[in-house]
């Protein structure tokens, strides 16, 4: 039995091209909205961190990379409002992960050679930090009233080094940001 394969006309082969390209630009729009919104613990995260980390590979600049890192951080401090308690994924860890992009931004924009821009740069970084240890300290306040109320002191125990850790790290940013050049 011999298989006949019908050659398709230039027209369609058109068509058809052109519909798979729409069909692409419109799932990749989807899925891109999608994980923009993506919280900490969502079947999305892993494809918001991945397209983070695309946006990081193609920032041609220091001052490109450092606003993409501070970007980064500010979603992570803005999610923290927005995630659930359930999350796997605790607001220590969110905060360390956003204060992490933030060491990165200022490590990119001590590289800018124009002072005015790094200055700014520098500026926006101070405010996330601020931002950053003001969420630290409203998670350990919870924590705190958490174990009061509970009375299990050896979970947040192995919580409270992680936030002691946080918070000496966010101090080391603010000291560093502080820092002039």
């Amino acid at each position: 039995m011999k298989l006949s394969v019908k050659k398709l006309s230039k027209r369609t082969t058109i068509i058809l091209a052109s519909s798979g390209v729409v069909l692409l630009a419109v799932g990749g729009t989807a899925a891109y909205a999608a994980q923009s919104n993506a919280l900490p613990g969502s079947p999305m995260y892993p494809l918001k961190q991945a397209w983070e980390s695309v946006a990081l590979f193609v920032s041609p600049s220091p001052v490109a990379k450092a606003e993409t890192h501070l970007n980064i951080a500010q979603n992570r401090i803005t999610a923290l409002q927005q995630t659930t308690t359930t999350a796997p994924t605790t607001p220590v860890q969110v905060i360390q992960q956003a204060q992490d992009h933030l060491q990165t931004a200022l490590d990119e924009a001590n590289k800018i050679s124009d002072s005015a821009k790094k200055q700014e740069v520098k500026a926006d970084i101070a405010k996330e930090v601020t931002k950053a240890k003001t969420e630290l300290e409203a998670e350990t306040e919870t924590e705190t009233k958490t174990t009061a109320t509970n009375g299990d002191s050896s979970s947040s125990q192995s919580n409270s080094t992680t936030t002691a850790e946080v918070k000496a790290q966010n101090t080391q940013l603010q000291a560093a940001v502080s820092k002039d050049d």
